[in-house]
């Protein structure tokens, strides 16, 4: 009651001075606590950065006392006022865990290579097929033949054709034993590979004694305009060659299809659109990886285009380089940047690009100039089946194999005639036409790959 008689004595006073010094009061008062926010803002940002490890800090990158946890309209204060952070504790940890993986492969990469003699370097550089190998038809184990044979050319890859697969435990023990040979032999894993492209293109799910389903042709899958479902493919598909033990596929197939009948990638390639088959291609790769499998782009620089069948004889395209940096090469390029650990390149005659009329299998402009220098290409690259005719048909198995070396080819792709393409190799190097230096630069990519997939597996 007392309080009630004193505020009616005051309501009995003029109202207007009183008025006046509470509005003086509110802006003078408001600005000072305006300004001391101010400074402690710019303080508490450069107290921020100044901050020890031990400071607990709350997700807006804001100073925090452990034990209180922040209101709602704090959060939305400092969203508002202090910047996010760039870069947290647990990305510097990944950045220095990454670095000291990659010293400790190269590390490693460098110990290899210092133990090994030059014709053991020379091996890795092919990748062939099984029956190449061991000199045997539809060879489906590995016995003696195969132990000797390896034993003498330590190659860095085999390739299983329809011939060396039956079924699920023989495919098993074969790539089991083949790995553990080269282990035993060289102390280094074994790329073992197979073409499953899925659709037309099979070497095991094709076989009812897996009980696999096709995946589908790529082009089926590349209508549906789902790039999801290209990885659900490419998932698919790693799944059941790691379980057997294959760490190689030969896909997917980066061509971007033009309306041209020859082209024979027709029914192997995602399409015509070069944004789509890139995003196809990305996500294929991805679906590999996920089960530590390597994929293999091919076929560089574009066979969408050509005229003819390197199986048959020259395969030539007229694309301009404009053209290709519009189209063929987007996929590429998208199919590195996702992690392809190859990249395939084709017998393809670039009439229109390469002043040098001569495949790009064997050209030094595609492989080396654009791959390796130009797009930094780290991962290995590959020759085509140099055993087609667009090959075969004008050079020597050990002319061609030592000029797709020089050129800058990583590794040959080879299914017949082995032996003359590795004695071409080392016959190059002994003459000093191939520098040891160029075997090592090879090498090196080769081991680097193999670690990595190791480590990951």
């Amino acid at each position: 009651m007392a309080a009630d008689k004193r505020y009616k004595k005051r309501k009995k006073r003029s109202w207007w001075p009183g008025a006046l010094i509470a509005v003086l009061t509110v802006c003078i008062g408001g600005g000072l606590l305006a300004a001391i926010g101010v400074h402690r803002m710019a303080d508490g940002k450069k107290s921020a950065a100044q901050q020890s490890s031990s400071t607990v800090i709350s997700n807006t990158g804001k100073e925090q006392d452990p034990s209180i946890e922040p209101t709602d309209s704090q959060a939305e204060d400092d969203s508002a006022s202090v910047p996010q952070s760039t870069v947290s504790p647990e990305a510097e940890n990944t950045g220095n865990t990454s670095e000291n993986s990659e010293q400790d492969r190269d590390a490693w990469v460098e110990e290899q290579l210092a133990g090994m003699e030059m014709k053991e370097k020379v091996a890795q550089l092919f990748f062939v097929s099984l029956d190449s190998l061991t000199q045997t038809e539809n060879t489906a184990t590995v016995g003696d033949d195969f132990k000797e044979r390896f034993g003498e050319y330590p190659v860095g890859g085999i390739v299983l054709s329809d011939g060396n697969i039956a079924d699920p435990d023989q495919l098993k023990a074969l790539t089991r034993t083949a790995g553990e040979q080269s282990r035993e032999t060289v102390g280094i894993n074994l790329f073992i590979g197979v073409e499953e492209e899925g659709g037309e293109v099979l070497k095991i799910a094709n076989k009812p004694e897996f009980g696999l389903k096709d995946a589908g042709s790529m082009t089926d899958i590349g209508a549906r305009d789902d790039p999801e479902a290209a990885y659900q493919a490419g998932e698919y598909i790693g799944s059941y060659l790691s379980e057997y033990g294959i760490n190689v596929d030969f896909a997917p197939v980066a061509d971007v299809i033009y309306n041209n009948p020859n082209s024979v990638v027709n029914g192997r390639a995602f399409g015509k659109d070069p944004y789509l088959v890139s995003d196809m291609v990305t996500k294929e790769v991805e679906g590999l990886l996920k089960s530590n499998v390597s994929a293999v782009l091919k076929h560089f620089p574009g066979h969408g285009s050509t005229e003819g069948d390197p199986s048959e004889g020259d395969a030539v395209s007229y694309s301009t380089l404009t053209e290709l940096e519009s189209s063929d090469y987007m996929p590429f390029r998208k199919g590195i940047e996702a992690g392809a650990d190859f990249v395939m390149v084709g017998h393809i005659i670039m009439k229109n690009v390469n002043q040098i009329q001569e495949p790009a299998s064997l050209s030094s402009y595609f492989m080396t100039d654009i791959l390796k220098k130009e797009w930094g290409y780290e991962g290995i690259v590959i020759t085509d089946d140099l055993s087609m005719a667009a090959i075969r048909n004008h050079y020597s198995p050990s002319d061609a194999a030592a000029a797709a070396i020089n050129a800058g080819a990583d590794m040959i792709f080879i299914t017949s005639d082995f032996g003359e393409a590795f004695d071409g190799v080392m016959n190059a190097v002994n003459e000093g036409v191939i520098s040891s230096e160029r075997i090592d630069e090879s090498v090196r990519r080769i081991l680097r790959i193999k670690y990595m997939r190791q480590s990951n597996g």
